[in-house]
């Protein structure tokens, strides 16, 4: 349960700290990354790759779908005109796409018996064919087969097996 929490309450963190009232998968991916249990970040690891870096593909890939329908990007204007965001009140709220990652990662964690690790959600992200979090893996050069065999290598490690 605290592991949930502390995802969630990050996820929603990073979603706003990005300008974005609910997190949405992608959130829920760099929460993932950060979790103490270190599982998705070593998954990451073992595909060369960091958190920083699919935070940097999730900008370049915004900029870049920003500039596709016409839009220059210009984060200084953008940040002054900007409220800074509001503390969250009621009840928790994400996008659809953070919901279906959750499940997914939830449903993955119960069907082995284990609690939920950062490395669950990297292995349901896997299943992504699109939107932002698929995007960025493949602007990284991350193989969807390849990350889910990463994640599940970090979650046998911390089982011990």
């Amino acid at each position: 349960m605290k592991t949930i929490a502390a995802l969630l309450t990050q996820a929603e963190q990073i979603a706003r700290a990005r300008g974005t009232e609910q997190p949405a998968a992608e959130h829920l991916v760099l929460a993932a990354l950060q979790l103490p249990d270190g599982t998705a970040a070593g998954a990451l690891e073992r595909l060369g790759s960091s958190a920083a870096d699919f935070g940097a593909a999730l900008d370049a890939q915004e900029v870049e779908d920003l500039e596709r329908i016409g839009v220059r990007p210009d984060d200084d204007r953008i940040s002054a005109e900007l409220p800074p965001p509001g503390e969250p009140v009621g009840i928790y709220r994400s996008d659809p796409s953070a919901q279906e990652l959750f499940q997914a990662a939830g449903d993955d964690a119960r069907r082995e018996g284990g609690a939920l690790v950062g490395a669950h959600v990297l292995r349901a992200a896997a299943d992504l064919e699109h939107g932002p979090t698929a995007r960025a893996l493949r602007r990284l050069g991350i193989d969807r087969t390849e990350l889910r065999s990463a994640a599940t290598a970090e979650i046998e490690a911390r089982a011990g097996g």
